[in-house]
């Protein structure tokens, strides 16, 4: 009995700080965090637009592959042309 009473006053007065501490904190963040997320927000927005440029690229270049290897096996070999066949 001596040593549950001293640490169920321990266990209420340390719940009672934590509950004061936790209604006590900033509920935003200084401004100088919300200048750097927002910073970071506009690199990864600037990264993600880029990504869409290069993929938008690709595709083109894959398109203009596709277009020429059809172009070039529908050509005649070249001693028929000259042949005239």
């Amino acid at each position: 009995m001596v040593i549950i009473v001293p640490i169920v006053a321990i266990a209420a007065l340390a719940s009672l700080a934590m509950g004061r501490m936790y209604t006590r904190r900033d509920p935003e963040p200084p401004a100088a965090d919300l200048s750097a997320q927002n910073e970071f927000d506009a690199r990864v927005a600037r990264v993600a637009q880029a990504v869409d440029v290069i993929g938008a690229e690709l595709q083109r270049i894959s398109e203009d592959q596709r277009t020429l290897t059809k172009v070039l096996a529908e050509q005649k070999p070249a001693d028929r042309r000259i042949s005239g066949a």
